[in-house]
């Protein structure tokens, strides 16, 4: 039978914890080492390292200061904005529910093979995944910590600090005491539970997300109108397409009934406006996304697979196949093509 590989996730995941253990008082070292770790590991924080690292390096911490209800703090306290263009997808998504898409669709690229999904059942969602692995039961604090970062992810786009969910099932068997996990979810889990699911009111999903900021892109520090100059003859309303197009990249395709409003027109107004200048809105979308990479790839702190992530890819390979066909070279060669050239 073959072996299913391991999920791996991002080395400075594992830093974040061990800096954690530093803030509270605990020996980050200890913990390390008592997680199988060595220094030189965590060097490069886009190192991927086995799940079970993560999972170890948690359980130490908890352990070295005497915590049990560590993986609960560790999430209660986790910089929301601290995981790059993933956390700009989510939580300044339009609405809750491309926010929860952006989730689902960009998780693999902090934890390579962990997949969450969203299913309905009637007025229900439930967001499940493997948090933390395969469903494993022996990852107590990672499994906590990991769902009620997500938790409060929901809590942001709900809009609210007082949104709870319905139902939050564990796989791993129930703690001896659990009025922490009430306190911080605000309903009792279960446990010994199939998977790691989060249940909420499915309403929530048609929200729009307060204080969504789509102005400024993460990697980009110069406003996007900065950044997609008006081509020659370029009308407002067209310079100010490109510019939503723009924001809205993170999210996949964004549709041409999604944008328009935003413009003050309606889907079929701006599409005869397109028709009239013998443009196609998906040549637009792809030629906003090209220029886009293209400005990305001069900086050259940005990780190729967050470049993807912006663009609306869910994996770097898309994104590569896409580069290699507008300019013949991938990402990576391109820049350091342009490397070259500047030196």
């Amino acid at each position: 039978m073959e072996r299913v590989p391991s999920p791996r996730i991002r080395a400075e995941l594992v830093t974040a914890v061990l800096q954690f253990v530093a803030g509270a008082g605990g020996n980050p070292a200890q913990v390390r080492s008592a997680a199988g770790l060595r220094a030189g590991e965590l060097i490069d924080p886009e190192r991927l390292l086995d799940v079970d690292r993560l999972a170890a390096t948690v359980d130490a911490a908890a352990h070295d200061l005497g915590d049990p209800a560590f993986g609960l703090h560790l999430g209660a306290n986790f910089d929301l904005e601290g995981l790059g263009p993933l956390s700009y997808a989510v939580l300044n998504a339009p609405t809750a529910a491309i926010g929860v898409a952006n989730l689902v669709r960009y998780m693999g690229g902090l934890a390579h093979g962990v997949r969450l999904e969203l299913v309905r059942h009637g007025g229900e969602a439930v967001l499940r995944g493997a948090v933390g692995g395969a469903e494993r039961a022996d990852a107590r604090h990672l499994n906590e910590g990991g769902i009620l970062v997500m938790v409060r992810m929901l809590r942001r786009l709900a809009g609210t600090d007082d949104w709870h969910p319905r139902a939050v099932p564990f796989v791993h068997p129930r703690p001896v005491d659990v009025s922490e996990h009430v306190a911080l979810f605000g309903v009792e889990p279960h446990f010994g539970r199939r998977g790691n699911e989060i249940h909420f009111d499915a309403r929530v999903l048609a929200r729009e997300v307060r204080h969504a900021d789509r102005s400024l892109l993460p990697v980009v520090e110069r406003r996007l109108q900065e950044v997609l100059r008006a081509e020659p003859g370029d009308e407002p309303w067209l310079a100010a397409l490109r510019v939503e197009v723009a924001s809205r990249l993170c999210d996949g395709h964004p549709s041409l009934a999604d944008v328009a409003p935003d413009l003050g027109l309606s889907a079929r107004t701006l599409q005869r406006r397109l028709a009239e200048r013998g443009l196609v809105y998906r040549d637009l979308v792809q030629g906003t996304r090209r220029q886009l990479a293209l400005e990305y790839l001069e900086r050259g702190d940005t990780d190729l697979t967050e470049v993807a992530l912006l663009l609306g890819y869910a994996e770097l390979s898309a994104f590569t196949h896409a580069f290699r066909r507008w300019t013949g070279a991938s990402p990576g060669a391109h820049r350091r093509a342009r490397r070259s050239q500047r030196r």
